[in-house]
């Protein structure tokens, strides 16, 4: 049996947008470096849906059921939220139904929902303004979780969470909130 803790890792998959993917394959090969196993949705689902089904309507009609599966089969689901996306708010509702641990990230000026960071799902939220500083921040979290599978849980704090996403663009954004 695979001990291995299972990653879904969640984001807007846009072909117009292979910054996006490129994101999620750094964030892939990290949690692989820590000894995770990854779910990685523009490689792994493509391909099983693929293979099992032949038909594009086939595989459209199958989306969200697998979807929704896998990511409540998983033990962690990290969330890129720079670009906001109807699929991935619909997983991070999952997990909030299954109780699946959320790492949020977002880009340093991106404008995230309110209704995200709402999400008691989401027990870490870390902005960052490039590859390298994504990598170390969320090293340092994954490397904490690898030790202790309930870090997440213990070290979950809404006031951290809601401080990070707190800037000057969300306040701006969300007005009745802050005013």
């Amino acid at each position: 049996m695979n001990d291995k803790i299972t990653v879904f890792v969640s984001g807007r998959l846009d072909i117009n947008k292979p910054e996006n993917l490129k994101i999620y394959e750094v964030i892939t090969r990290l949690c692989e470096s820590l000894g995770f196993s990854v779910w990685l949705p523009h490689r792994d689902t493509r391909a099983y849906l693929r293979k099992r089904y032949f038909s594009p309507e086939e595989r459209t009609k199958n989306l969200y059921e697998f979807d929704t599966k896998k990511v409540k089969s998983s033990k962690l689901v990290i969330a890129e939220l720079t670009d906001p996306a109807f699929g991935v708010g619909g997983e991070l509702t999952s997990c909030k139904e299954a109780n699946v641990d959320v790492v949020a990230i977002a880009r340093e000026h991106a404008n995230v929902s309110a209704t995200i960071i709402g999400n008691t799902a989401v027990k870490k939220f870390l902005r960052y303004k490039n590859v390298d500083e994504l990598e170390i921040k969320l090293r340092e979290v994954l490397e904490k979780y690898a030790k202790d599978k309930n870090y997440l849980r213990k070290s979950y704090d809404f006031h951290e969470i809601f401080e990070e996403w707190a800037t000057p663009e969300q306040k701006s954004a969300y007005p009745w909130i802050f005013k």
